[in-house]
C-alpha cells in the first residue's frame, strides 16, 4: 500500500512539474536586463544566470562560467602563476606532447611512458570512477612502484587493484593509501617480465566536494622512473611519465551527460524535488540543486527551465 502511493504521489508530481514547465516556456516572456531577483515574491522570481555578463550570478561557478566567476584551477583558463604541472585541466599539452617540469615537450614514441588513464576527468560530486595507470613499452619490464598525490579535499582513494596488463603480479607488503595528506604508494612485482601497452593498476576514487585536483604521478626513491627491468632492477633509462586531472562539478541541467538538456533531465529534476527543503534528501551526485544553496525547490526549477530553453 505505501509503495503504491509513493509511485502516485511521484506521478502527479511529475504530472504536475511538467505542466508548471509548459506553462513557464509557454507563456512568460523572456526576462528584460537588467532584471529584479524577487525571492520574498509569490511565487519566487529570480533573474536567470547569464555567462559572459561579468556578474557571478546564482547558480553560475569558475566551472560553469570562468568569465563571470573567478577561481584558481579548474576553470579552463590556464592563468598566470599555472602551467601543467600545477594545473593540467587548464594548461592542457597539445596532441604528441607531454608535460614536463611544468613544459610540454614532445613524446618520444621508443621511450617507456607511464600515463593516468582518462588523462582528464570531470566527475559530479559524490561519484565513484576508475582511474588507470597504463604502461607503454617496447622492452620487458619486471613491475612498477609509483606514487600518486592527488587534493584529498577533493577526492577520496577506496581502493587500489591489479589492472588487466598485470593480472600475474605478486603484492609486496607496504602499500599505503593515505587519504589525509592525499598520497597512494604502491608496487607490483610481475612473475614473467612482459612488454606492451596495458593497464597496470586501477585505482578507483570517490569525489568529495567541488574543486580540481592534480593526479600527480611520480617514481619513489628506490624506484625513481616508476618501472624495473626484467630483472627486477629499477630502469635507469628516462620514463615518460604522465599525470592526469580530474575536475568537479555538479550538472547545469544536464543530468544524464548526453549533450543536451531534454525531457530526460526533467524526470531526473522531478526525482530531485523536495517539498520540505531537506538537503538529506538531495541525489548523492548534486542533482537539481542547481543553484547550490542545498536544496532543490522553485528558484532551481526556473533555471533548469533557461538551461532547457537556451
Amino acid at each position: 500500500m505505501t509503495t503504491k502511493n509513493k509511485l502516485t504521489g511521484f506521478g502527479i508530481k511529475s504530472v504536475v512539474f511538467l505542466i508548471l514547465f509548459l506553462i513557464v516556456i509557454g507563456q512568460v516572456p523572456a526576462p528584460e536586463t537588467p532584471c529584479s531577483p524577487c525571492p520574498d515574491c509569490n511565487p519566487p522570481m529570480v533573474c536567470p544566470s547569464v555567462c559572459g555578463n561579468n556578474v557571478c550570478q546564482l547558480g553560475e561557478t569558475c566551472f560553469s562560467c570562468p568569465n563571470d566567476c573567478s577561481c584558481t584551477c579548474g576553470n579552463n583558463i590556464c592563468e598566470s602563476g599555472e602551467n601543467c604541472g600545477t594545473c593540467l585541466g587548464d594548461c592542457l599539452c597539445p596532441s604528441g606532447e607531454y608535460c614536463s617540469s611544468g613544459s610540454c615537450v614532445t613524446m618520444d614514441a621508443n621511450k617507456p611512458n607511464v600515463s593516468i588513464q582518462p588523462q582528464i576527468s570531470t566527475p559530479d560530486i559524490n561519484e565513484t570512477l576508475d582511474l588507470y595507470v597504463r604502461i607503454s613499452t617496447i622492452n620487458e619490464i619486471g613491475g612498477l612502484q609509483f606514487k600518486l598525490l592527488f587534493n584529498s579535499s577533493v577526492i577520496e582513494v577506496i581502493s587500489v587493484d591489479k589492472g588487466p596488463f598485470f593480472s600475474d603480479a605478486l603484492e609486496p607488503p607496504g602499500n599505503t593509501i593515505n587519504n589525509t595528506v592525499g598520497e597512494v604508494k604502491w608496487a607490483y612485482g610481475l612473475t614473467n617480465p612482459k612488454n606492451g601497452t596495458g593497464d597496470a593498476v586501477k585505482i578507483t576514487v570517490k569525489t568529495k566536494s567541488l574543486g580540481a585536483s592534480m593526479l600527480d604521478l611520480q617514481g619513489t626513491s628506490q624506484v625513481p622512473n616508476i618501472l624495473t627491468d626484467a630483472n627486477g632492477i629499477p630502469m635507469t633509462s628516462e620514463v615518460t611519465i604522465i599525470d592526469g586531472f580530474i575536475k568537479v562539478d555538479c550538472s547545469e541541467g544536464d543530468f544524464d551527460k548526453d549533450g543536451t538538456v531534454d525531457i530526460l533531465d526533467f524526470f531526473q529534476f522531478c526525482t530531485a524535488w523536495t517539498d520540505d527543503g531537506n538537503p538529506n534528501n538531495l541525489p548523492v551526485n548534486c542533482h537539481g540543486d542547481i543553484d547550490r544553496d542545498n536544496d532543490v525547490d522553485i528558484l532551481d526549477f526556473f533555471q533548469f527551465c533557461a538551461a532547457w530553453i537556451g
